[in-house]
């Protein structure tokens, strides 16, 4: 009834190969071809893990371009806190490659010998995102951490960059990564400039999407929550108007020419239709999941229920088989499969629950998998095949 473990040939080889869990070569020679993403998450809150021992992952290949060409596959990938990292390639049915800073430490358990406070060090979560054929992840909240990219969210290199970020993002060629001092790249993570000064009263953004030809960032400091918007990343501007409550921690996703950020605890998705000049909020309910669209929807979860809109604004309401409480979700590019982890603060681990659904609506808990660090972001992607996951 419980999780299952992973096959203990994989669990075998997964220990083999270092912190990294599977390999730290440190080439991921691109292919061609390949599509990019057009959303993602950001952390909800500022919270992490402890660096632990074992090697770091590989440094960036160079060379290549975007994509992955043939061969590629439909890959989720779950990312969260001590710089955990997992995989599936089935549609969420199993999960693999399950890896982290460090597997022993317990994060916000109280009375665990191994209880950590995850909040300020090198391996905070900060959001998992698809565009350009790879992965895009970041880590690092109050010390400075990695950002990292992968082919097929099981084997990671470091890119060349590290900081204290609120996401990485991929459009139109482009790598951002979200901070109010925001680099972008343009050779997928080889190099960094610095882009012109973002006009944020707050210090801390937390949470960055693209979507219809705008970057987006998202912050909150002592002046509340702001928004910021950017044509190409690099000169960056505020909105006519945007409600106070947009801004801070959360998800972006975008669709039917609308980008739609949502703060899950608040459950009040702020909306616009004209890359991000102007923004409106509504409201659904507290604590609901990160937003996702499925090609033709906007999806929200939300206390047994599943939440359904096409411009954002106006939302319809059914039932979820079983009765969950989802912290946050990803979809398939079609809108082929749902994933999602229920969690809550402090219910983690042996507490914690990966699902699986081809509607969005009935849930089945996935039949391989190990609770670990609480997730932070999860994000779908057509990427490369592996030892892990061959698409078969």
């Amino acid at each position: 009834m419980r999780k299952l473990t992973l096959l203990a040939a994989i669990l075998t080889g997964l220990w083999a190969c270092g912190d990294a869990g599977i390999s730290d070569s440190g080439s991921d020679t691109a292919g061609s071809g390949g599509s990019g993403g057009t959303t993602g998450s950001g952390g909800i809150t500022g919270s992490g893990g402890t660096a632990g021992t074992g090697g770091d992952a590989g440094q960036a290949g160079t060379g290549g371009t975007a994509g992955v060409g043939e061969g590629e596959i439909p890959i989720f990938v779950a990312q969260g806190h001590a710089g955990r990292r997992v995989a599936s390639c089935d549609g969420g049915q199993t999960w693999v490659a399950d890896q982290s800073k460090d597997d022993s430490i317990r994060c916000w358990v109280g009375g665990d010998p191994n209880e950590v406070e995850c909040d300020h060090n090198e391996w905070p979560g900060y959001g998992v995102q698809f565009g350009g054929g790879y992965f895009w992840t970041t880590f690092g909240w109050g010390t400075e951490g990695p950002t990292m990219r992968s082919t097929n969210g099981v084997d990671w290199v470091n890119l060349n960059l590290v900081g204290t970020y609120g996401g990485l993002v991929f459009g139109e060629g482009r790598v951002l990564a979200a901070t109010r001092y925001a680099k972008y790249s343009d050779d997928l993570g080889q190099t960094w400039h610095d882009t012109a000064s973002v006009p944020l009263d707050g210090w801390n953004v937390r949470s960055a999407g693209y979507g219809g030809g705008t970057f987006y960032m998202a912050a909150s400091g002592s002046n509340g929550n702001e928004m910021v918007y950017s044509d190409d990343g690099v000169s960056w501007s505020k909105p006519e108007s945007a409600p106070a409550g947009c801004g801070g921690g959360g998800s972006f996703a975008y669709g039917n020419g609308i980008m739609i950020w949502m703060n899950g605890s608040s459950g009040a998705p702020c909306v616009t239709s004209d890359n991000g000049r102007n923004w409106t909020q509504n409201n659904i309910g507290e604590n609901a999941s990160s937003v996702v669209f499925n090609g033709t929807h906007f999806m929200v979860w939300q206390s047994g229920k599943r939440h359904r809109s096409a411009d954002g604004v106006n939302w319809t309401t059914t039932d979820m088989n079983p009765n969950l409480s989802l912290e946050h979700a990803a979809v398939a590019d079609d809108g082929s499969a749902y994933v999602g982890v229920k969690q809550s603060w402090g219910n983690y681990y042996d507490q914690q629950e990966f699902y699986y659904s081809s509607d969005g609506i009935n849930w089945t808990e996935s039949s391989s998998y190990t609770g670990g660090h609480p997730v932070r972001s999860m994000a779908f992607g057509r990427g490369a095949t592996s030892t892990l996951c061959s698409g078969n």
